[in-house]
């Protein structure tokens, strides 16, 4: 059993509640997490001539690191039941690759780059090595002006229960976020 320190945000950590249940109902055969990293560009060096006291030798000088990019999340062996409900996991060439590459985004976030950063890597991992990320957004958008047309991650599938109630609470309440949101028991798999 993972903790919340194992996971780089709170939404990474709510997806894993979601492939616990996905994974006990035979929806995916299993899921890593940050197991495999795509190398998109090698480092970068030059040659510079360094001058020592009776000679010179040639020494490479650092300009550019290399960059790889790590998917947050690999859905392994998915069934058809799961591209039934989010489509666009069986457009990606599921016959070449099988499994499903996820990355996990926030609804909103305060750094303006982060949707480009991602969408230039998910190209160039595409070009690279032919495997599509799917960007994941979880959970509704909190503050209704922001609020889109497109359903979440949550909204097509299920909401775990370990998220779809309030905790502490003598008689069990769902959380009003979630309201919207099905159970795995409501969908009868």
């Amino acid at each position: 059993m993972m903790v919340r320190e194992d996971f780089d945000s709170d939404t990474e950590f709510d997806f894993y509640f979601w492939c616990l249940e996905a994974k006990a109902v035979g929806m995916i055969d299993g899921w890593e997490y940050h197991s495999m990293k795509f190398p998109l560009s090698p480092k970068v060096s030059v040659q510079v001539e360094k001058r020592l006291k009776t000679k010179t030798k040639l020494v490479d000088k650092h300009l550019l690191a290399e960059h790889g990019y790590e998917p947050d999340f690999i859905l392994k062996h998915p069934s058809s039941r799961l591209t039934e409900m989010v489509p666009e996991f069986g457009r990606a060439k599921p016959d070449e690759y099988p499994d499903i590459y996820i990355d996990i985004k926030p609804p909103y976030s305060k750094f303006s780059d982060t949707k480009q950063v991602f969408s230039i890597n998910q190209k160039w991992v595409m070009q690279r090595h032919g495997v599509y990320v799917h960007k994941v957004v979880l959970d509704p958008v909190k503050k209704k002006c922001i609020r889109t047309k497109t359903k979440t991650f949550f909204e097509r599938t299920w909401v775990p229960d370990a998220l779809a109630w309030c905790k502490g609470r003598l008689e069990p309440t769902r959380k009003k976020r979630y309201s919207e949101c099905l159970l795995l028991s409501q969908i009868g798999l």
